[in-house]
């Protein structure tokens, strides 16, 4: 029996990484506890596809622009033999957000749709999401 799913472990590593990137990045605009992180990872129809992964990259880092985004990270999988380890996505991307309302503002935001719309439907067969609180 497996003490820990690869998910999860990825999913509290990133959260606890990101709260202290979040907390040191904007303190001024950020109260403790109420930052939300939306970690979204994409497996590619033509996985490895450079041109579809600087695309959502492109599309990603715009977001930073939507009011309440504190921060866009875009990365691809670092290649591993660990058992906890999920390195089979080729794209993540980590939106930090000053609050939770400022998350479901990006949801709705044109920005974003047009990118689920026009690139997303289109260039990515799975995708996976955590939405992470780091409210006590």
């Amino acid at each position: 029996m497996k003490l820990f799913s690869s998910k999860y472990f990825l999913v509290s590593l990133l959260a606890i990484q990101l709260s202290f990137i979040s907390c040191t990045t904007n303190k001024s605009v950020v109260q403790q506890g109420s930052i939300v992180h939306h970690i979204a990872l994409f497996w590619l129809n033509e996985p490895g596809d450079q041109s579809t992964i600087k695309r959502i990259t492109d599309a990603s880092k715009s977001f930073s622009d939507i009011p309440g985004v504190l921060n866009v990270v875009v990365g691809t999988s670092v290649p591993s033999d660990r058992p906890v380890v999920d390195d089979s996505f080729d794209v993540a991307v980590i939106i930090t957000f000053s609050d939770e309302q400022a998350y479901h503002n990006y949801l709705k935001n044109p920005k974003h749709l047009n990118a689920v719309e026009h690139l997303l439907k289109h260039f990515v067969r799975k995708i996976i999401v955590y939405d992470i609180s780091n409210t006590p």
